[in-house]
């Protein structure tokens, strides 16, 4: 028999809820629960009371909850609110560590912010990237920029995860940022001040990106000084225009679906490459406009 024998420890272990699957409100909850439960035994008993504080303690960190069912709990009474404060969506970056100085370094980027922003709509039209489609009330890539954009996928499909085009994408220098290899999808860590994790839906959507954002770079000067963070939400909204997957070449569809992160649910609007089934982009319905959600 090859491959070592499961531990106790690791019988008891839940991957699916625990590491960076964790739901944050859901050990919250549990570990509140576990106290109210010690406390009142402590008071008749401190080592019974303390046993049992302890041993639920390890049931939570080893199975993610200390009550059967609190992850369905959680994400079906905890208002959405304050969920989404503690969600880990691939498409959303987040510090994985706070800075030294939170107060200083926020207040720097929201300066810049303010100072980089662009109209994207007005920016990628004079630079030829968009323009009025010719059947329908709404915007479409021009031809040139379609043929430009494609050419760069073409580049940058057999190797999306090189470091010096991620930088450039990032606002970084490549010694600055590392691939997150224990991630299941493509992601960087990105190490200045503090350190924030930039994520993808898939090696389609990063090769979409890079793409896009080389496009745009061939068109303008001014790209590299808006602030990436608005960047990264111009290029994202451009692959709503795609209808040819990045890598595999297939088509694009489109539907209205629910997914499930660590902690909530939800209806998106998701595009997905349907020959190689990744996940293009995913949008809140409530939030956007879509054409279709069920394309010709």
């Amino acid at each position: 028999m090859s491959g070592a024998t499961p531990t106790t420890l690791d019988r008891l272990r839940q991957p699916e809820y625990t590491g960076e699957n964790r739901c944050l409100p859901c050990t919250i909850v549990n570990v509140l629960i576990a106290v109210a439960i010690s406390v009142p035994i402590g008071f008749v008993s401190p080592p019974v009371g303390g046993a049992v504080l302890i041993g639920s303690l390890a049931a939570i960190y080893l199975r993610g909850y200390l009550v059967p069912g609190t992850p369905t709990l959680t994400k079906r009474y905890l208002p959405d609110s304050v969920l989404a404060r503690f969600d880990k969506g691939p498409e959303i970056g987040v510090p994985d560590e706070a800075p030294d100085d939170p107060e200083h370094e926020f207040e720097s980027i929201k300066r810049r912010r303010e100072a980089e922003q662009i109209d994207p709509e007005p920016f990628l039209s004079e630079i030829g990237a968009v323009e009025p489609c010719a059947e329908v009330d709404d915007l479409c890539p021009t031809d040139e920029f379609a043929a430009d954009w494609r050419e760069h996928m073409d580049a940058y499909r057999d190797d999306p995860m090189a470091i010096e085009p991620i930088a450039a994408l990032l606002d970084a220098e490549p010694e600055d940022v590392s691939i997150k290899e224990e991630r299941e999808y493509p992601a960087f860590a990105v190490d200045r001040t503090y350190t924030r994790v930039r994520p993808w839906l898939s090696d389609e959507a990063l090769v979409a990106d890079l793409a896009a954002n080389a496009a745009i770079a061939d068109r303008s000067d001014t790209w590299g000084d808006v602030f990436v963070d608005q960047r990264l939400d111009v290029l994202k909204a451009l692959r709503s225009f795609l209808d040819e997957c990045p890598t595999c070449s297939g088509a694009v569809t489109v539907s209205e679906r629910t997914v499930e992160s660590c902690c909530r649910q939800g209806q998106v609007v998701g595009f997905t490459c349907e020959d190689c089934e990744t996940r293009l982009l995913e949008l809140d319905p409530t939030n956007v406009g879509v054409k279709s959600a069920t394309p010709d």
